[in-house]
């Protein structure tokens, strides 16, 4: 039997959308999501008790119990949505290591999970198997397929904005190449999001995944991604830049390895807990209340271990905005902690246009690249998409092998001295360097969104007087 590739998985995923009359991302995502987790822990389950032959909890990782196992509900006439709660609570009660993981999703909403539809989702995942024999690369393919779904769900249904943080498979695996992590190094993200970047770098070496995320519904997704890709994380739920949830000593935990793409511009991150951190991490000063970039950046090198690499992708006014940040930039810099400065091509996230920059900091650098930055200008190499941009595989080993090489390639990359940095009054904007690059200095993208949220929320406010209207009248919005 021919077994089911992630991508066709993918697609029964994406069919399961078209059971909503009205899909919305915002009500409807998580009771696809956790159908599949149901459905891949008990076909798991099945395959090892036919193994084991014995039915003793104390022989599996997931024990599924026999009113959890999806043999026993499909014999369930009416109420499924209270059945498979029910099922959900014995679940987590039998695996204290599951708790939380489902218990969030309602199942007996009637209003945004109607019991027709209901049904017809049951039997749809009940038609696809998720026992390992039927997959190719077993938890690997439902864990890749999870990450396609909700990157389809995000580009087409979602409106998101920059802070948003569902960083692209693609960026996912250039992080992860550029990282480079090692066997048995901690890696550490303390902006999670739903824990793909983790992933990425776990899939290339066997690390130990440590992460905090603050937004409750990414942690959630987080928890899941890790599930079903079968990569155990230490992954806490809280806000990093107030409360560190890894803390040794007085100061937040050192690792080998920080992957991050935090809230861009972050409003009210904590400005009042900077001024006496009580854990040391604004050393180099604390930006403003109203943008967070440099305060995630001084927490990230924080907690970056002697010999350390960090890889952070952020916007790019963190290169050029003046005031408390241009002296917080210039202090990095004068520190020899920045390696690289790597500009993305527009469109390259989700649901928006603006640019972004990747940021590698070492601690130390090696000693030939010491009062080095290397510019790499990848803007203008990817593969074009109606909604998104994206890279190939190609741009991806182009920008890799050039950081590894720290060499320049006319046109695209050039290795700067700290000098030539001081001599730009250490603005770091691409097109000072590299005459090709676009002069994203030219645009204040922080006002900019804020104008762009303006407009959205005059629109939505909109949407909602004319379905008002619509309601009078009887009839609805299409």
């Amino acid at each position: 039997m021919e077994k089911m590739t992630s991508q066709q998985l993918a697609e029964k995923l994406k069919e399961a959308i078209r059971y909503f009359p009205t899909f919305n991302p915002a009500q409807h995502k998580k009771f696809i999501v956790a159908l599949l987790v149901l459905k891949r822990l008990s076909d798991k389950f099945a395959e090892e008790l036919a193994e084991e032959g014995e039915d003793d909890p104390n022989l599996f990782k997931n024990y599924v119990p026999e009113g959890a196992r999806w043999t026993t509900l499909q014999r369930v006439t009416e109420n499924l949505g209270q059945a498979l709660n029910d099922a959900v609570r014995l679940l987590e009660d039998n695996n204290p290591h599951l708790r939380g993981l489902l218990s969030w999703v309602d199942f007996n909403n009637r209003s945004e999970l109607p019991e027709d539809i209901l049904r017809q989702l049951w039997q749809h995942f009940g038609g696809i198997q998720l026992g390992d024999s039927g997959l190719e690369k077993g938890a690997a393919t439902v864990g890749e397929a999870f990450i396609e779904f909700i990157s389809y769900v995000a580009e087409m249904y979602e409106k998101r904005d920059a802070k948003d943080r569902l960083t692209p498979p693609d960026l996912n695996r250039l992080i992860a190449e550029l990282v480079e992590a090692k066997h048995e190094e901690c890696v550490y993200d303390p902006a999670a999001g739903t824990a793909s970047t983790l992933i990425a770098v776990a899939q290339k070496a066997e690390v130990t995944p440590y992460g905090q995320e603050l937004d409750l519904d990414n942690y959630r997704l987080a928890r899941i991604n890790l599930f079903l890709h079968g990569i155990d994380a230490l992954l806490e739920q809280g806000d990093t830049l107030r409360a560190p949830a890894f803390v040794e000593d007085g100061r937040v935990k050192k690792f080998e390895r920080v992957v991050c793409h935090p809230e861009f511009s972050r409003k009210d991150w904590g400005v009042e807990i900077a001024t006496n951190d009580p854990y040391g991490r604004f050393a180099y000063g604390v930006p403003p209340n109203s943008n967070g970039d440099w305060a995630f950046i001084q927490h990230i090198i924080a907690s970056l271990s002697e010999g350390g690499r960090a890889v952070v992708l952020m916007p790019h006014g963190v290169l050029f905005r003046s005031g408390a940040e241009g002296e917080i930039r210039k202090k990095v810099i004068e520190a020899d902690l920045l390696e690289a400065v790597i500009g993305l091509p527009k469109k390259i996230f989700f649901g928006v246009g603006i640019p972004g920059v990747i940021l590698i900091f070492s601690k130390p650098k090696p000693d030939e690249r010491r009062r080095k930055v290397l510019f790499v200008d990848a803007s203008r190499e990817y593969q074009a998409g109606t909604r998104k941009n994206r890279l190939r595989d190609e741009d991806i080993a182009k920008i890799v092998e050039t950081y590894r090489q720290f060499t320049e390639v006319n046109g695209y990359s050039k290795v700067v001295t700290l000098e030539e940095i001081a001599s730009h009054d250490y603005n770091l904007n691409l097109a000072r360097y590299l005459p090709t690059a676009g002069d994203e200095e030219a645009i204040d993208w922080t006002e900019l969104q804020g104008e762009l949220e303006g407009v959205r929320n005059e629109r939505s406010s909109l949407e909602e007087a004319l379905q008002k209207m619509f309601e009078v009248l009887g009839g609805e919005m299409e």
